[in-house]
């Protein structure tokens, strides 16, 4: 039990790491199937950063424009997963 809650936590810890710009542990032993492992987690990750923008919205928006606090939530997203998305519409 305790060997596959290890291995739970590396494949989400990937995920983050393959999504964002967050610091997580490096794994040496690490093996291409690892990230279609942690494929389950990606959705976790997009709601943990939609949640990121979504408060820097919230908190913009109480002393700034609705405009300005969009493009502050925007910029907060774009931060941290290091324009990942924008990338990939770009690369399209």
């Amino acid at each position: 039990m305790f060997n596959f809650l290890r291995n739970e936590r590396r494949y989400m810890l990937l995920a983050v790491g393959f999504f964002t710009r967050i610091p997580v542990p490096v794994f040496g032993d690490f093996h291409p199937d690892d990230l279609n492992r942690s494929a389950k987690y990606f959705p976790l990750v997009g709601i943990f950063v939609g949640m990121i923008g979504a408060g820097a919205f919230v908190l913009a928006s109480k002393v700034l424009p609705h405009s300005i606090a969009v493009l502050i939530s925007m910029a907060m997203t774009i931060y941290i997963t290091g324009g990942f998305h924008e990338d990939g519409l770009a690369d399209s």
